[in-house]
């Protein structure tokens, strides 16, 4: 028994050891990026050593301009699929890029007011639009979502 558990253990710390680093970028300079922007600076980013980059999902504006906001999932209206879809041509391009293979989006995790916990109604639409930008992440080639739950607001 102890030796089955020394074994786990030592499996488990040279697991971490060997694992190699990633070094994903996230700040406000390359978050606030368009995809189409990382797409033509990949070549500088290269120059960093960084293996991918923490982007907003970005809500297209319905005029169909280039004007785009952050998708803030906590808010108080839906994040639709088709108002993210403007971006997956370009996120598979970031995908395919190996020095930006670790990219993922970093969803702004906090509300400017708070949900109520017995709020179902906010919590669903919370889930959903989650889960519509957890998909625009995978059909982008993304390695998944960073959660930034600072509490800016309050």
């Amino acid at each position: 028994m102890r030796t089955s558990i020394l074994l786990v253990g030592l499996c488990a710390v040279t697991t971490v050891v060997a694992a190699p680093r990633k070094f994903i970028f996230v700040g406000w300079d390359t978050g606030d990026l368009a995809p189409y922007e990382i797409v033509a600076n990949a070549e500088r980013l290269k120059a960093t050593g960084c293996d991918g980059v923490g982007i907003y999902p970005r809500v297209q504006k319905p005029e169909g301009s280039l004007k785009t906001r952050r998708a803030y999932p906590m808010g108080g209206e839906t994040v639709d699929g088709a108002s993210l879809a403007w971006m997956i041509p370009d996120l598979r391009k970031i995908a395919a890029t190996p020095w930006l293979r670790e990219t993922m989006f970093r969803v702004p995790g906090t509300a400017k007011k708070r949900l109520r916990w017995d709020d179902d109604a906010a919590w669903a639409r919370y889930a959903a639009n989650m889960g519509v930008i957890a998909a625009t992440a995978k059909e982008g080639g993304l390695r998944g979502l960073i959660l930034d739950s600072e509490d800016y607001y309050n």
